[in-house]
């Protein structure tokens, strides 16, 4: 019965772009997003010795048993925050349209942890809340467009 009223939270999703075109055929846009974060779990594996009781957890006769430490929907990882940038110039030529364009992703440079250890461990190295995958870096993306 533990945990058994959960009950998500409201949480909000943000997301933004917007394109704008200069003289000279120079374009600028960009776009915003902000995601949140999963739920963690704090995951601890009881053991019949640890329970002072033989546990019987599945049909396989498995003696262990695996128990969240925390109430699920309260524990959160932080917002994935992200800005994307481009510029872009076009040229004419005999008449084709010939697009050059520089787009950087992740602006910030955001490390922001996508997801993280959630096994509790009680005894010996506790590697709980490490994280295990990042936001990928800041990276630059160089391309050119042809219209014929």
């Amino acid at each position: 019965l533990r945990f058994c009223d959960a009950v998500p939270p409201f949480r909000t999703t943000v997301k933004a772009s917007a394109a704008y075109s200069f003289p000279y055929d120079i374009q600028v846009s960009g776009s915003f997003s902000s995601i949140p974060g999963p739920g963690v779990a704090a995951n601890y594996t009881v053991t019949s010795a640890i329970a002072g009781r033989t546990i019987v957890s599945s049909v396989t006769g498995t003696t262990t048993q695996v128990v969240n430490l925390i109430q699920p929907g309260t524990v959160f990882l932080d917002y994935q925050n992200r800005l994307d940038l481009r510029l872009g110039k076009t040229f004419r030529l005999d008449g084709r349209k010939f697009q050059g364009f520089v787009d950087l992703f992740n602006v910030t440079n955001a490390g922001t942890a996508l997801s993280v250890n959630q096994t509790y461990a009680a005894t010996g190295v506790n590697q709980w809340m490490t994280p295990t995958t990042l936001m990928e870096g800041r990276y630059i993306r160089f391309g050119m467009q042809v219209n014929f």
